[in-house]
Protein backbone atom coordinates (compact mmCIF):
# COMPACT_ATOMS: atom_id res chain seq x y z
CA UNK A 1 0.00 0.00 0.00
CA UNK A 2 1.43 3.75 -0.77
CA UNK A 3 1.95 6.05 1.54
CA UNK A 4 -0.14 8.99 1.63
CA UNK A 5 1.04 12.19 1.20
CA UNK A 6 -0.30 15.39 2.94
CA UNK A 7 2.25 17.59 1.09
CA UNK A 8 0.35 16.33 -2.48
CA UNK A 9 -2.40 18.40 -1.23
CA UNK A 10 -3.56 21.60 -3.17
CA UNK A 11 -6.35 22.37 -1.27
CA UNK A 12 -8.55 21.81 2.14
CA UNK A 13 -10.58 19.51 0.09
CA UNK A 14 -8.18 17.38 -0.80
CA UNK A 15 -6.32 17.54 2.60
CA UNK A 16 -9.30 16.36 4.16
CA UNK A 17 -9.84 13.66 1.39
CA UNK A 18 -5.91 12.20 2.55
CA UNK A 19 -7.89 12.55 5.85
CA UNK A 20 -10.57 10.29 4.55
CA UNK A 21 -8.06 7.48 3.33
CA UNK A 22 -6.51 7.24 6.37
CA UNK A 23 -9.15 6.70 8.18
CA UNK A 24 -10.01 3.95 5.69
CA UNK A 25 -6.45 2.40 5.99
CA UNK A 26 -6.98 1.84 9.78
CA UNK A 27 -10.60 0.09 9.08
CA UNK A 28 -11.98 1.83 12.31
CA UNK A 29 -15.47 2.89 12.64
CA UNK A 30 -16.16 6.16 14.57
CA UNK A 31 -17.24 4.38 17.55
CA UNK A 32 -13.62 2.55 17.60
CA UNK A 33 -12.15 5.70 16.95
CA UNK A 34 -13.63 7.50 19.76
CA UNK A 35 -12.90 4.52 22.18
CA UNK A 36 -8.93 4.59 21.30
CA UNK A 37 -8.95 7.70 21.57
CA UNK A 38 -10.04 7.82 24.82
CA UNK A 39 -7.55 5.15 25.66
CA UNK A 40 -4.68 7.44 24.32
CA UNK A 41 -5.78 10.26 26.25
CA UNK A 42 -7.42 12.48 23.53
CA UNK A 43 -11.12 13.78 22.69
CA UNK A 44 -12.09 12.44 19.63
CA UNK A 45 -15.87 11.96 19.97
CA UNK A 46 -18.00 10.06 17.14
CA UNK A 47 -19.76 13.37 16.02
CA UNK A 48 -16.83 15.15 16.01
CA UNK A 49 -14.55 12.66 13.57
CA UNK A 50 -17.74 11.95 10.96
CA UNK A 51 -18.22 16.26 11.09
CA UNK A 52 -14.52 16.54 10.06
CA UNK A 53 -14.37 13.84 7.51
CA UNK A 54 -17.56 14.73 6.07
CA UNK A 55 -16.32 18.66 5.14
CA UNK A 56 -14.40 20.59 2.45
CA UNK A 57 -12.46 22.89 5.27
CA UNK A 58 -9.67 22.14 7.76
CA UNK A 59 -9.97 20.83 10.56
CA UNK A 60 -8.64 22.05 13.67
CA UNK A 61 -4.97 20.68 14.17
CA UNK A 62 -5.65 19.36 17.15
CA UNK A 63 -8.02 17.10 15.91
CA UNK A 64 -5.87 16.32 13.30
CA UNK A 65 -3.02 15.15 15.50
CA UNK A 66 -5.70 13.03 17.75
CA UNK A 67 -6.71 11.16 14.57
CA UNK A 68 -3.54 10.84 13.21
CA UNK A 69 -2.41 9.41 16.48
CA UNK A 70 -5.66 6.16 16.85
CA UNK A 71 -5.18 5.76 13.52
CA UNK A 72 -1.73 4.72 13.66
CA UNK A 73 -0.10 7.22 11.70
CA UNK A 74 3.17 8.55 13.29
CA UNK A 75 4.13 11.29 10.65
CA UNK A 76 2.37 13.74 11.82
CA UNK A 77 4.86 16.43 11.33
CA UNK A 78 4.57 16.09 7.39
CA UNK A 79 0.59 16.41 7.88
CA UNK A 80 0.71 19.59 10.34
CA UNK A 81 2.99 21.15 7.91
CA UNK A 82 0.29 20.53 5.18
CA UNK A 83 -2.13 21.74 7.12
CA UNK A 84 -0.22 25.09 7.75
CA UNK A 85 0.91 25.61 4.92
CA UNK A 86 -2.81 25.36 3.43
CA UNK A 87 -4.67 27.71 6.60
CA UNK A 88 -2.63 30.12 5.27
CA UNK A 89 -3.95 33.19 3.54
CA UNK A 90 -4.47 33.00 -0.19
CA UNK A 91 -5.78 35.25 -2.41
CA UNK A 92 -8.89 33.93 -4.34
CA UNK A 93 -8.71 34.62 -8.08
CA UNK A 94 -10.94 36.49 -9.71
CA UNK A 95 -12.94 35.27 -12.22
CA UNK A 96 -12.44 37.02 -15.69
CA UNK A 97 -15.05 36.14 -18.28
CA UNK A 98 -13.28 35.55 -22.03
CA UNK A 99 -15.75 35.55 -24.81
CA UNK A 100 -15.50 32.32 -27.00
CA UNK A 101 -16.22 33.20 -30.61
CA UNK A 102 -18.92 30.16 -31.81
CA UNK A 103 -20.99 31.41 -34.17
CA UNK A 104 -23.85 32.11 -34.68
CA UNK A 105 -24.44 31.22 -31.38
CA UNK A 106 -22.24 33.46 -28.41
CA UNK A 107 -21.81 32.01 -24.75
CA UNK A 108 -19.40 33.12 -21.83
CA UNK A 109 -17.25 30.68 -20.38
CA UNK A 110 -15.95 31.96 -16.67
CA UNK A 111 -13.31 30.20 -15.16
CA UNK A 112 -14.84 28.68 -11.66
CA UNK A 113 -12.52 26.63 -9.23
CA UNK A 114 -10.59 25.14 -12.27
CA UNK A 115 -14.32 24.42 -14.16
CA UNK A 116 -15.88 25.88 -16.85
CA UNK A 117 -19.22 26.88 -16.35
CA UNK A 118 -20.68 27.78 -19.78
CA UNK A 119 -24.02 29.81 -20.36
CA UNK A 120 -25.85 29.00 -23.18
CA UNK A 121 -27.75 31.26 -25.24
CA UNK A 122 -30.23 28.98 -26.08
CA UNK A 123 -32.80 27.94 -22.92
CA UNK A 124 -34.13 24.60 -24.14
CA UNK A 125 -30.58 23.11 -24.36
CA UNK A 126 -29.62 23.63 -20.68
CA UNK A 127 -32.20 21.03 -19.56
CA UNK A 128 -30.71 18.20 -22.38
CA UNK A 129 -27.40 18.94 -21.35
CA UNK A 130 -28.05 18.98 -17.17
CA UNK A 131 -30.25 15.71 -17.55
CA UNK A 132 -28.78 13.89 -20.12
CA UNK A 133 -30.10 10.46 -21.16
CA UNK A 134 -30.60 7.45 -18.53
CA UNK A 135 -31.20 4.16 -18.27
CA UNK A 136 -33.48 2.55 -16.22
CA UNK A 137 -31.05 1.43 -13.50
CA UNK A 138 -27.95 3.87 -14.14
CA UNK A 139 -27.05 5.36 -10.48
CA UNK A 140 -28.44 8.74 -10.50
CA UNK A 141 -30.75 10.60 -7.73
CA UNK A 142 -34.66 10.10 -7.86
CA UNK A 143 -37.22 11.80 -5.98
CA UNK A 144 -39.49 10.77 -3.27
CA UNK A 145 -42.19 8.42 -5.04
CA UNK A 146 -44.91 7.43 -1.88
CA UNK A 147 -46.31 4.46 -1.87
CA UNK A 148 -49.76 3.87 -0.24
CA UNK A 149 -48.98 -0.22 -0.22
CA UNK A 150 -45.61 0.11 1.91
CA UNK A 151 -45.69 -1.53 5.55
CA UNK A 152 -46.86 0.90 8.55
CA UNK A 153 -44.68 2.76 10.16
CA UNK A 154 -43.22 0.34 12.91
CA UNK A 155 -40.68 -2.39 14.21
CA UNK A 156 -39.69 -4.98 12.11
CA UNK A 157 -37.39 -7.83 11.00
CA UNK A 158 -36.19 -7.77 7.75
CA UNK A 159 -35.48 -10.78 5.78
CA UNK A 160 -34.69 -11.06 2.53
CA UNK A 161 -37.11 -13.30 0.45
CA UNK A 162 -34.58 -15.12 -1.85
CA UNK A 163 -32.87 -17.03 0.74
CA UNK A 164 -35.56 -16.98 4.34
CA UNK A 165 -32.40 -15.40 5.93
CA UNK A 166 -32.70 -12.25 7.87
CA UNK A 167 -30.62 -8.95 7.73
CA UNK A 168 -28.40 -8.62 11.40
CA UNK A 169 -25.28 -7.50 12.54
CA UNK A 170 -22.55 -9.82 13.92
CA UNK A 171 -23.01 -10.09 17.41
CA UNK A 172 -20.37 -8.50 19.47
CA UNK A 173 -19.06 -6.34 16.60
CA UNK A 174 -19.87 -2.62 16.06
CA UNK A 175 -18.25 -2.11 12.54
CA UNK A 176 -22.26 -1.51 11.78
CA UNK A 177 -21.66 -4.11 8.59
CA UNK A 178 -24.71 -5.38 7.95
CA UNK A 179 -24.98 -9.43 6.88
CA UNK A 180 -28.01 -11.86 5.90
CA UNK A 181 -28.13 -14.52 8.96
CA UNK A 182 -30.84 -17.24 10.66
CA UNK A 183 -33.52 -15.50 11.75
CA UNK A 184 -33.93 -16.85 15.11
CA UNK A 185 -31.14 -14.32 16.86
CA UNK A 186 -30.65 -10.92 14.78
CA UNK A 187 -30.19 -7.35 16.05
CA UNK A 188 -30.13 -4.42 15.59
CA UNK A 189 -34.44 -3.91 15.58
CA UNK A 190 -34.98 -2.13 12.83
CA UNK A 191 -38.10 0.36 12.98
CA UNK A 192 -39.78 2.28 9.14
CA UNK A 193 -40.34 5.78 10.11
CA UNK A 194 -42.27 7.36 7.37
CA UNK A 195 -41.26 10.93 6.55
CA UNK A 196 -43.46 13.87 5.03
CA UNK A 197 -42.23 13.82 0.78
CA UNK A 198 -43.34 9.91 1.17
CA UNK A 199 -39.85 8.33 1.13
CA UNK A 200 -38.74 6.31 4.56
CA UNK A 201 -35.71 6.31 6.73
CA UNK A 202 -35.13 2.65 8.55
CA UNK A 203 -33.65 3.31 11.90
CA UNK A 204 -31.32 0.70 13.68
CA UNK A 205 -31.76 0.18 17.37
CA UNK A 206 -29.02 -1.80 18.90
CA UNK A 207 -28.87 -3.00 22.40
CA UNK A 208 -25.41 -2.37 22.70
CA UNK A 209 -24.65 0.77 20.32
CA UNK A 210 -27.63 2.64 20.63
CA UNK A 211 -30.17 4.15 17.82
CA UNK A 212 -28.65 4.47 14.16
CA UNK A 213 -30.16 4.31 10.75
CA UNK A 214 -29.54 1.75 7.71
CA UNK A 215 -27.53 3.40 4.74
CA UNK A 216 -25.40 3.26 2.07
CA UNK A 217 -21.76 3.91 3.10
CA UNK A 218 -20.41 7.42 2.14
CA UNK A 219 -23.14 8.02 -0.11
CA UNK A 220 -21.74 5.79 -2.83
CA UNK A 221 -23.25 5.34 -6.02
CA UNK A 222 -20.81 2.32 -6.77
CA UNK A 223 -23.29 -0.85 -7.53
CA UNK A 224 -21.73 -3.17 -4.78
CA UNK A 225 -21.10 -0.49 -2.22
CA UNK A 226 -21.79 -1.70 1.45
CA UNK A 227 -25.11 -0.87 3.22
CA UNK A 228 -24.49 -0.60 7.57
CA UNK A 229 -25.98 0.74 10.62
CA UNK A 230 -24.35 3.86 11.70
CA UNK A 231 -24.87 6.94 13.42
CA UNK A 232 -27.73 8.73 11.36
CA UNK A 233 -27.09 12.15 9.35
CA UNK A 234 -22.93 11.22 8.95
CA UNK A 235 -22.85 11.07 5.23
CA UNK A 236 -24.16 7.66 4.18
CA UNK A 237 -27.19 7.41 2.43
CA UNK A 238 -30.35 7.10 4.42
CA UNK A 239 -33.35 7.78 2.63
CA UNK A 240 -35.24 5.19 0.77
CA UNK A 241 -38.64 4.87 -1.47
CA UNK A 242 -40.05 1.85 -0.22
CA UNK A 243 -41.36 0.10 -3.51
CA UNK A 244 -43.81 -2.92 -3.69
CA UNK A 245 -42.40 -5.77 -5.67
CA UNK A 246 -45.22 -8.38 -6.19
CA UNK A 247 -46.63 -10.09 -3.39
CA UNK A 248 -43.29 -11.13 -1.97
CA UNK A 249 -42.30 -8.08 -0.77
CA UNK A 250 -40.80 -4.69 -1.10
CA UNK A 251 -37.68 -3.29 -2.16
CA UNK A 252 -35.95 -0.26 -0.27
CA UNK A 253 -34.84 1.83 -3.48
CA UNK A 254 -32.15 4.63 -2.21
CA UNK A 255 -33.57 8.54 -3.29
CA UNK A 256 -29.17 9.17 -3.97
CA UNK A 257 -28.68 6.16 -6.62
CA UNK A 258 -31.73 4.54 -7.52
CA UNK A 259 -30.08 1.56 -6.49
CA UNK A 260 -31.61 -0.92 -3.93
CA UNK A 261 -30.52 -2.95 -1.17
CA UNK A 262 -30.00 -6.43 -1.47
CA UNK A 263 -27.70 -9.32 -1.54
CA UNK A 264 -25.11 -9.00 -4.83
CA UNK A 265 -25.54 -12.20 -6.80
CA UNK A 266 -28.49 -13.63 -5.18
CA UNK A 267 -26.22 -15.28 -2.66
CA UNK A 268 -28.40 -17.81 -0.46
CA UNK A 269 -25.43 -18.24 2.13
CA UNK A 270 -25.13 -17.23 6.09
CA UNK A 271 -22.93 -14.44 6.35
CA UNK A 272 -23.00 -12.59 3.12
CA UNK A 273 -23.09 -9.17 3.46
CA UNK A 274 -25.37 -6.91 2.39
CA UNK A 275 -24.92 -4.30 -0.53
CA UNK A 276 -26.43 -1.69 -3.02
CA UNK A 277 -27.66 -3.55 -5.92
CA UNK A 278 -29.60 -2.92 -9.46
CA UNK A 279 -32.94 -3.14 -8.30
CA UNK A 280 -34.63 -5.34 -11.07
CA UNK A 281 -31.59 -7.78 -12.10
CA UNK A 282 -32.01 -11.01 -12.34
CA UNK A 283 -28.73 -12.00 -10.45
CA UNK A 284 -29.61 -9.31 -7.61
CA UNK A 285 -31.68 -10.01 -4.49
CA UNK A 286 -33.03 -7.07 -3.19
CA UNK A 287 -36.87 -7.87 -2.40
CA UNK A 288 -37.01 -7.98 1.60
CA UNK A 289 -40.00 -8.93 3.81
CA UNK A 290 -40.85 -6.88 6.89
CA UNK A 291 -41.96 -9.54 9.18
CA UNK A 292 -43.10 -7.91 12.44
CA UNK A 293 -40.08 -7.87 15.21
CA UNK A 294 -40.88 -10.49 18.02
CA UNK A 295 -42.48 -8.74 21.41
Amino acid sequence: MSRLEPGSAATPAEFVALLRQVRDRSGLTYREIERRAEALGEVLPKSTTASMLTRDTLPRPELVSALLKVCGETDDASWLLAHERLSGPAEAPVPVPVLVEDKPKRRWIWPVSGAAVVLVAVAVAVPMILLGQRSGDEPHPIAAKPNPAAPAEGDYRLRAVHSGLCLSEREGSDTGVVFQKDCARTHPRYTLDRLEDGSYHVRADHPQYGPGCLGVRKESMEIGAAVVDDECAIGNAELFNVESAGANGFRLRALHSNLCVGIADGDKGEWVPLRQVVCESPVSAAVLAFDPAPK
